[in-house]
């Protein structure tokens, strides 16, 4: 057992040393970049050859109900009809290949990837309005065919030409059914419930958790050929390596963080936990205090962590998520507390106010919404973190779900990990917020608010 450990080391040096090579080498050449604008580009190309499965799908319908009178001519029909299709969605066909390639322009004269994706969403948008409005006449079709059911134009025509006919007015047990569900559905569908649950995506990310219009994916060998392709990169060859990854992280947080903790609280074990990351001197970045940010998804604090110390609050837990909780204790002067205690949140008060009037000590990251959310909305801030009298530094963290949704809404830490690894990457911005502070004689309820 004694023989085997030093080739155990040297095989794990080995491996720690290429994979931070790898990050080096790949921060300086920016390939993560590359990486996501080749995902841009086939994420776009699904979702045109989506919209052409779908249109070439309408067209066999109308040759079925014979809205087309030349059947000889079925092919040049449908090669013009496409021709045209492509030209309102400003595409081009190129007619020279065995297979339809589309030509799609993405503006890449900005490298954020927010910028980017705010400009494939504008052009999905275009690019699925065809199907949108396909489904919408289909929907309004099968509500004519429910008998009893008014459309919405019709609606207030019914009722003016009822009420008119006195004498034929009666008591239909279906004519609220259409006021009942609208209310429902606005009961249902209102901010605070669609803020626990996925973001919607503009197009499909090759992803079996989002797939949506199966029918169309089904007809398509390329498009099936595309997921299989995907699901191959992604599960033999993504997830292993980041597996790989975060075992070595765990290892070396487990080790690092207790040789850490040995030492004294002081401006120099401050100064070695901020050599574990990379600091730039940005404006606006904590330097003492509390930082407050929205809450998203259990990494939200390791992903700021890369730019800044922190000292965290939060709640315990158990699980793989309790093993990061305990090994970062080691490390620094975290706070844990558990939130249904009354007697511990007043001691977790006092161990922030406390903490504050140390300028030695890293600020405190706090996430006062107290649930995650799925990063398209913030919910009212908590007034626990605020009714400390010290500068309050805001950061917002913005995710990018197209190339892999970072919201935990459901199960644990262990299946939330196995789905972040088999996405194709994790993309955020976060933005450092001007630090505020609370007035003479405002309550924290308020400060919160504001």
């Amino acid at each position: 057992m004694s023989s085997a450990l030093p080739y155990a080391a040297t095989v794990y040096w080995y491996i720690f040393t290429t994979l931070l090579l790898v990050a080096t080498v790949g921060r300086k050449l920016k390939l993560r970049r590359f990486y996501i604008q080749v995902l841009d580009r086939v994420f776009s190309w699904v979702a045109v050859k989506m919209v052409v499965t779908a249109n070439k799908e309408k067209m066999r319908r109308r040759m079925s109900l014979g809205e087309v009178d030349d059947l000889t001519s079925d092919d040049d029909d449908e090669s013009e009809s496409e021709t045209t299709f492509y030209r309102d969605i400003g595409l081009e066909k190129q007619e020279n290949l065995d297979e339809e390639v589309i030509q799609y322009k993405i503006q890449a004269e900005h490298p954020n990837s927010s910028q980017n994706s705010k400009s494939l969403e504008s052009s999905w948008e275009e690019i699925f309005s065809e199907i949108e409005k396909t489904e919408t006449v289909a929907e309004h079709t099968e509500m004519q065919k429910i008998p009893g059911s008014i459309s919405c134009e019709n609606q207030q025509k019914s009722l003016d030409g009822s009420f008119k006919k006195s004498e034929e007015l009666h008591f239909s047990l279906d004519a609220p059914m259409v006021y009942l569900s609208a209310g429902v559905r606005a009961i249902v569908d209102n901010c605070v419930n669609s803020s626990f649950s996925r973001e919607q995506l503009k197009t499909w990310n090759l992803l079996s958790r989002t797939i949506v219009r199966k029918k169309e994916i089904a007809k398509s060998r390329t498009l099936a050929g595309f997921f299989f392709i995907g699901l191959i990169i992604r599960y033999c060859f993504l997830m292993p390596m980041r597996v790989l990854v975060l075992i070595l992280s765990l290892t070396n947080l487990s080790l690092w963080t207790f040789m850490v903790g040995r030492l004294p609280q002081g401006p120099f074990k401050r100064m070695i936990n901020a050599y574990v990351v990379s600091f730039h001197d940005k404006h606006n970045r904590p330097s003492g205090g509390i930082a407050v940010a929205n809450h998203t998804s259990p990494i939200d604090g390791m992903i700021l962590a890369t730019d800044n110390c922190y000292d965290m609050v939060g709640q315990r837990t158990k699980g793989l998520l309790g093993m990061f909780m305990s090994a970062l204790a080691k490390s620094s002067a975290h706070i844990w507390f558990e939130r249904t205690d009354a007697r511990d949140r007043q001691a977790t008060t006092r161990l922030l106010w406390e903490h504050t009037q140390h300028p030695e000590l890293p600020p405190i990251l706090i996430f006062p919404e107290g649930v995650c959310v799925n990063n398209t909305a913030i919910l009212e801030f908590r007034k626990g973190a605020f009714e400390v009298d010290c500068d309050i530094f805001p950061i917002a963290i913005k995710f990018d779900p197209v190339y892999g949704d970072a919201f935990w809404f459901e199960g644990g830490f262990t299946s939330y990990c196995m789905s972040m690894m088999t996405s194709w990457a994790i993309v955020c911005d976060v933005h450092y917020l001007p630090p505020m502070r609370r007035g003479q004689d405002e309550s924290a309820s308020h400060f919160a608010n504001r």
